[in-house]
């Protein structure tokens, strides 16, 4: 068996980190995007199964 190469990580540059930063803020806007979203729908949903309720 041959020893593992273990790959040596450059360090990052100012120019990657500031994209990595701003694809991470991105990425918690989303997320919080998506929450709101889950919500609404959950909202619709719950009316919804509401509104059968009462019909029957």
């Amino acid at each position: 068996d041959k020893p593992k190469k273990t790959i040596k990580k450059k360090p990052m540059s100012t120019k990657a980190k500031i994209r990595k930063g701003k694809t991470l803020e991105r990425g918690l806007m989303n997320a919080e995007k998506d929450e709101k979203r889950i919500d609404k729908h959950h909202e619709k949903v719950t009316l919804k199964k509401r509104g059968k309720q009462m019909w029957e």
